[in-house]
């Protein structure tokens, strides 16, 4: 596979492999810790081969927008959670950065709040009359939305702390690997994290590359390749959220499944070879099991 790739590259790309290059990382992904150590190191891995290639921060913007940024080639990476129309649109790597934790969510609440005890399944949790918090062009309110449940949105992501703190909605669907430092930064606000349930559902943090930087895409898919053979790749998520799933104790808690119907089998089936958690897809469901 890797000598396909690379021949693809010296045939078809060659003025796009260029020493020194400077390519431009979504902000946020940039000064996510995570992410941008993972970017670093396949880069790293594939400097030998390809030359020296340095990072720089996009502007700073809401998610849609870097999406949409990222699809006019204005930025040139942008790591975040997939749709079938975010596939259409731009080129993606089939390998699940955060191996699969995005989909697991959990409640930032008002420390005031009733706790989710007596929640057992996600049709208690709406027939409470209970309501998430999401970004409005983040995927995952699409997902929620089509699973029932009532979804209370903002395009600004740093109006919905405020949002939770006045009590807009009850629940503020956030990663596993995302609660802690926003509960630092926000440790001002009256939140605090629920103990008692985990959503799960398919979902993960890809790489997604401007669709007119072949090259590039070509490159981090073989420093992809890289980092799995090498293991560096499952040593920075151990480094990073081993011991977040264990603080946590995720495992411990209600674990509500739902479904991402947003996501395409291809995606399911990299989250399945690559993360923490196997999830049926709805394709290979007989047609009796999905009614």
């Amino acid at each position: 596979m890797r000598a396909f790739i690379v021949a693809v590259i010296v045939c078809s790309n060659i003025s796009l492999l260029q020493a020194n290059e400077n390519v431009r990382l979504y902000s946020r992904n940039y000064n996510n810790e995570f992410v941008k150590t993972s970017i670093d190191n396949l880069i790293a891995n594939t400097t030998s081969d390809y030359g020296e290639m340095s990072v720089v921060q996009s502007r700073d913007m809401e998610q849609g927008e870097a999406f949409e940024a990222l699809v006019r080639g204005e930025i040139d990476i942008f790591v975040g959670s997939p749709t079938k129309e975010r596939e259409s649109k731009a080129s993606m790597i089939y390998v699940p950065l955060d191996r699969g934790l995005l989909g697991f969510r959990l409640c930032l609440v008002h420390e005031d709040a009733p706790l989710f005890s007596s929640i057992r399944t996600p049709s208690q949790f709406i027939q409470k009359k209970l309501s998430i918090g999401l970004g409005t062009y983040w995927p995952d309110r699409i997902i929620y939305e089509q699973n029932g449940f009532n979804v209370v949105d903002s395009p600004i992501y740093q109006a919905l702390f405020s949002m939770l703190e006045n009590r807009r909605f009850d629940c503020f669907s956030r990663s596993v690997i995302e609660v802690d430092n926003e509960l630092t930064k926000h440790a001002d606000k009256n939140i605090t994290l629920d103990e008692k349930l985990v959503f799960i559902y398919p979902n993960a943090d890809f790489i997604f590359v401007n669709p007119n930087k072949t090259g590039l895409l070509m490159r981090l898919m073989v420093g992809m390749e890289n980092a799995i053979e090498d293991g560096s790749y499952y040593e920075i998520f151990d480094t990073f959220f081993s011991k977040e799933l264990a603080h946590h104790k995720v495992f411990e808690r209600k674990l509500i499944f739902i479904d991402n119907d947003s996501a395409s089998q291809r995606t399911i089936e990299a989250i399945n070879r690559y993360g923490i958690a196997s999830f049926i897809i709805p394709e290979t469901l007989p047609k009796a099991a999905k009614n």
